[in-house]
This record gives structure tokens, sequence and C-alpha cells, in this order.
């Protein structure tokens, strides 16, 4: 199973480099646009959940990327009562893959959980 101090590295690293890039790309697919009038949320507030993330929100990774360089992590976070799916991926700068209403339950494997556990 994966640490709790493995995720806060890369929620680290990938705050790190949205820092130094002056922010976080979101992929343009309509999925991820329809999800911030869907979510009631700006741009703004997007960019400001996604750099809010803890390693209590990690769901799973990291995956290896199928369409590209890399791996990928995968978070939730409920929102207004909805469960958001986050897909998060660094490479030469912060991307967010997917941003959208989850399609199913997250699993949470580190709330909770104590390091050494």
């Amino acid at each position: 199973m994966i640490s709790t101090a493995r995720v806060a590295e890369f929620l680290r690293v990938f705050r790190e480099h949205a820092g130094k890039v002056g922010g976080v790309y979101v992929m343009d697919r309509g999925k991820n646009r329809d999800a911030l009038l869907e979510l009631g949320l700006t741009k703004r507030q997007r960019e400001e959940l996604i750099l809010s993330l803890t390693p209590d929100d990690y769901c799973v990774g990291p995956l290896r990327e199928k369409k590209g360089a890399g791996h990928v992590w995968i978070f939730g976070r409920v929102e207004e009562g909805r469960e958001i799916y986050i897909k998060l991926r660094v490479t030469h700068m912060p991307i967010c893959l997917s941003f959208h209403p989850a399609e199913h339950p997250l699993q949470y494997p580190l709330r909770g959980r104590k390091e050494g556990r």
C-alpha cells in the first residue's frame, strides 16, 4: 500500500510545478468544461481546489498513463454534495487530465490512516 508521505510528496511536487509555470493546465475536454457549470465553480475555484488536495483525498496511483508519458494519480473531493473525480499528472508541467463529477463512488485508502499502521 502507498504511504501518506509518498502521496504528500507527489502533491508537493505538483504544487511546486504549478508555482513555477503560473498554475495548473486543465485538459480542454467537454467533460471538464461542463463540470464547472454542473458544480457551480469558476476556473479559479477549480484550480484552488486542485491545489488544496491532501493525502486524505488520494484514491489511487501512481498508474502508468495510457495516452502519454508518465504516471497519473487519482484524487477525489466532495464539494456541494457532489463527489469530484480528479486525475493529475506531472511531467514538465502540472496537468489535470480529468475534473468532473465521479461516475462511481471513489475509495479513499488513506483517510483516517496514520503512518506506520
